[in-house]
């Protein structure tokens, strides 16, 4: 995963109770849905600001932080928690799923 440019600033932070980010979650087109944490008004490096979502991390060594859900390459989108996703369009399933074939091929 990419890190956040040190050069980025998170101007103000909101709670954002009873959101998720959703993401591609593997090549049949599975979506893994995680929760944020809160919402952070972004100015990055280049002068333009954002709202993006702030995701619960844990490393390989099992520390906890926080990452914008942005910066992860499978970011699909959000969504308020209890939406039906079951109606989700067979294309971003099928996105999702081909997205996941080619980086795995990426890896190897």
């Amino acid at each position: 995963m990419d890190t956040v440019d040190l050069q980025d600033k998170i101007v103000q932070i909101i709670p954002a109770e009873g959101w998720n980010a959703l993401f591609c979650g593997g090549t049949n087109g599975e979506i893994d849905i995680n929760p944020i944490v809160c919402w952070a008004l972004v100015e990055f490096n280049n002068g333009l600001r954002d709202v993006v979502g702030m995701v619960s991390t844990v490393s390989v060594k099992g520390e906890r932080g926080l990452e914008m859900a942005c910066e992860n390459v499978n970011l699909l989108g959000y969504a308020k928690q209890g939406s039906d996703l079951s109606g989700l369009s067979e294309d971003l399933k099928e996105a999702s799923a081909s997205f996941m074939k080619q980086y795995d091929k990426s890896l190897n």
